[in-house]
């Protein structure tokens, strides 16, 4: 049985491309569970509550709106082999 795939976020961040990757997961196999800070996100993956961690910077929309790169951290536990590549099938 294939479980969902869980990708935490900060609670807060409302930038463009964080409410269009909520909204595209509720017809796929992802869950988003929303978190206070960064250091709630890394016990749960620590914890295997969750499966990623992203967090985005504040000036992401600013940066992708002036034609620039906007940088995302994702953190995971690089024990864990498999959810990379569930990941990839997913958000393609």
């Amino acid at each position: 049985m294939q479980r969902n795939l869980k990708v935490g976020l900060l609670k807060d961040e409302q930038n463009n491309e964080v409410l269009a990757f909520r909204h595209s997961s509720t017809n796929r196999k992802i869950e988003i569970p929303g978190f206070k800070d960064l250091n709630e996100i890394k016990s749960n993956i620590k914890e295997d509550a969750i499966h990623f961690g992203m967090v985005f910077p504040n000036d992401f929309n600013q940066k992708l709106n002036g034609s620039q790169t906007g940088k995302v951290k994702i953190f995971h536990n690089s024990t864990k082999l498999g959810y990379k590549e569930q990941l990839e099938v997913i958000l393609i």
